[in-house]
């Protein structure tokens, strides 16, 4: 039904937790949705627990929703400074990405939206003295200081706007949502059990809209191109998040065009069994039918060719250099050329019994043949099995 909600001091969730969820709108969907602890947990021995939990949660996501609770303050924009911790992230994240090394900015296509939810808030949506939307007061809450403000603090505002300066680089698309108290705060220890209809209208109206927002916004997780699938036979999700979970449990750097590289391999020599296995198929429903015409089992065999590539040319991953395309092709014409032959030999065979069959005759009236007129009777003979022979149906 859901994530299990904490109601002690105590953190509730450990690590990473995954719920699959059908997608209301298309049921050829599925959402995954990832539950991290919270960032700054006590209990935690340091902070590169905290760094990983990020990291994984943005390799992993194209949505990322970061939780703050009453406002937007400087105090929770510093849970969300990881991508301005540059040494750090370079250590986990870009250092293995050859082609980003000399700029680590460029890390951000491989980040996902952001989406801020300010729970419990109480305050007026303001700014200036004019009314503001939650996305405005996001931003304002990003916005870099200027010179000329706070003076004497010079250090600080630099370290204080490269931090809303990388993370407004890396989080280009992001979106805010300010939700009220979903009920009074005597009945939040028990908010799990209580209905949804009893919760404030205002909290569900934002919450409506969140979850609205969700649906139209998220998109297939993906790696320059290259779409994490959740199908049992190349779960390629699972494939990325065991390859940057070995990563960290060996001290490695994620490596994200490695990774990319070796879940197009894998998806690539799927795809090619996948369409052999159909080929095959295929090709069994044709020897059913042995021996056929040669010209016949040519055009019935390019059939079965065209429905196997339209099969990989549908989920091949990448394939530039068409190396597993030119793999399947080859199996393929090899597997002709068997067929032709076993073709043949089944054609040969048949034609073989159907002779001796029409041929008996002729031994039975070999006297008669020797007799005057003979021969004609011979010829007749030879001629009517000739004619017999090339009426018989299935020979090849």
């Amino acid at each position: 039904s859901g994530f299990s909600l904490g109601k002690t001091v105590q953190s509730h969730t450990k690590g990473i937790w995954v719920w699959p969820v059908r997608h209301p709108r298309d049921e050829r969907k599925c959402l995954l949705l990832l539950d991290t602890e919270g960032l700054g947990d006590v209990e935690k021995a340091n902070g590169e627990h905290d760094i990983w939990l990020f990291v994984m949660a943005v390799l992993l996501s194209n949505i990322l929703v970061y939780n703050t609770v009453g406002t937007l303050d400087h105090s929770g924009l510093e849970q969300l400074q990881y991508p301005s911790q540059s040494d750090r992230m370079i250590k986990y994240v870009k250092a293995t990405v050859e082609t980003h090394k000399d700029n680590p900015k460029d890390l951000n296509k491989y980040f996902p939206s952001l989406i801020v939810c300010v729970r419990d808030f109480t305050l007026t949506l303001e700014l200036n003295g004019y009314p503001c939307t939650a996305d405005d007061y996001m931003e304002h809450c990003f916005r870099i200081r200027k010179p000329e403000t706070q003076r004497g603090q010079e250090e600080a505002n630099k370290t204080f706007n490269k931090q809303r300066d990388i993370m407004c680089h890396y989080f280009k698309k992001r979106k805010c949502f300010t939700f009220p108290m979903p009920v009074n705060p005597e009945d939040l220890s028990k908010l799990e059990t209580i209905p949804d209809k009893d919760l404030k209208p205002g909290f569900i109206k934002v919450a409506n809209e969140f979850t609205s927002h969700i649906h139209q916004e998220v998109k297939y997780k993906n790696i320059d191109g290259v779409i994490l699938t959740g199908q049992r036979k190349l779960p390629k999700l699972l494939l990325v998040a065991e390859m940057y979970i070995a990563a960290q449990r060996s001290g490695d750097m994620v490596c994200i065009e490695n990774t990319r590289a070796q879940v197009v391999q894998l998806a690539n020599l799927q795809v090619v069994e996948d369409a052999k296995e159909l080929y095959r198929k295929e090709v069994e429903n044709i020897l059913v039918d042995f021996p056929l015409k040669t010209c016949q089992l040519y055009k019935d065999h390019e059939k079965c060719m065209e429905k196997a590539m339209d099969l990989f040319y549908c989920h091949a991953v990448l394939d530039w250099e068409h190396t597993h395309e030119k793999e399947l092709m080859k199996h393929m014409e090899n597997m002709c050329e068997r067929l032709v032959t076993h073709n043949k030999q089944q054609s040969q065979e048949k034609c073989r019994i159907r002779l001796k069959e029409l041929y008996w005759l002729v031994d039975e009236q070999y006297q008669d043949f020797m007799q005057p007129g003979g021969f004609m009777k011979y010829q007749a003979m030879m001629k009517k099995i000739e004619e017999d022979f090339f009426e018989t149906t299935g020979l090849g």
